[in-house]
């Protein structure tokens, strides 16, 4: 025998489909039925919120993590990623999920363990229609 080549043979063309059509039939299926995802909805994202600001204009330098807060629980409920300057006016909207409405969300970034809202960002609660400026901001 020359080298360790096992040569298999897998049956006529018409036993290798019905073998195929046999794992097809008993692949896995998702564990969570409709009524299970149903029962996590304060869990899975299900709520979304608007990011929206103009950009500050100068030579773009680095990314920059904004952290999205529920300030009525205090917790971080989500993040995105923008250029800390463009070199023209650049207005944003971002939507992004959330696992529940809240009446207060803020946007801003952490510095020295602290949080500090942003002054050209905002935040819209899409289920009140309340907009929240910085780190509380106005209802509008």
């Amino acid at each position: 025998m020359n080298g360790w080549l096992i040569k298999r043979s897998f049956g006529s063309p018409n036993e290798v489909l019905t073998m195929m059509s046999k794992m097809a039939a008993t692949r896995a299926r998702s564990p969570l039925t409709e009524a299970g995802i149903a029962s996590y909805s304060g869990v899975l994202a299900a709520h979304e919120v608007t990011i929206t600001g103009i950009l500050p204009e100068a030579k773009t330098t680095t990314n920059v993590t904004y952290f999205v807060a529920d300030m009525t629980t205090n917790t971080i409920v989500g993040a995105v990623s923008l250029p800390d300057s463009v070199e023209r006016k650049t207005s944003v909207s971002l939507t992004l999920r959330v696992s529940k409405p809240s009446a207060s969300f803020a946007i801003g970034t952490f510095k020295d363990g602290a949080f500090h809202a942003s002054s050209f960002l905002s935040v819209h609660n899409s289920s009140s229609g309340l907009t929240h400026s910085g780190a509380i901001g106005p209802a509008e």
